[in-house]
């Protein structure tokens, strides 16, 4: 014997579109009371690759700004999301206004392991060695940048 559907499982055209009716004009008092932004279509101008210079999402950069050297932070992202940070990822972050390439970015945050306010550790000690931590550095900012464009902090120059 074959089952057939019933009534009160599924509902009808005319439910449906009561609902329907009903979504949208809540939907629409949350848009009016200034609750709800609508926009015709998703686009989050993310790069597809990590640019030869990175820009940042402009309020996560401005919010990097105001978080203590050496301090991790909390910025914002493009998707209203809470995103944490380390402390290198929030001076990298900081940097990232499109007119600086890696070696830049580098040359920039590196004075701040010279003095001891970021440091590179290997086997829990901090590296001293400027030419071997350099080499470690440049690891490391490949892996914040990455980090950042999959946080949707990066955006397209």
């Amino acid at each position: 014997q074959r089952l057939q559907p019933s009534a009160a499982v599924l509902p009808s055209a005319e439910t449906h579109a009561a609902d329907a009716q009903a979504l949208g004009a809540d939907l629409l008092q949350l848009h009016l009371a200034g609750v709800l932004e609508l926009w015709p279509q998703v686009h989050f101008p993310l790069p597809p690759h990590i640019p030869a210079r990175p820009m940042a999402y402009t309020l996560a950069r401005a919010q990097s700004r105001h978080i203590p050297e050496g301090a991790t932070g909390m910025v914002t992202g493009l998707r209203h999301e809470n995103i944490v940070l380390d402390a290198l990822s929030v001076r990298v972050l900081a940097l990232l206004d499109g007119t600086r390439d890696r070696p830049a970015i580098l040359d920039a945050v590196e004075p701040l392991f010279d003095d001891g306010r970021l440091n590179v550790q290997r086997d829990g000690r901090p590296v001293t060695d400027p030419i071997l931590r350099r080499g470690m550095l440049v690891t490391h900012l490949d892996d914040v940048l990455h980090r950042l464009r999959r946080f949707g902090l990066l955006v397209q120059p």
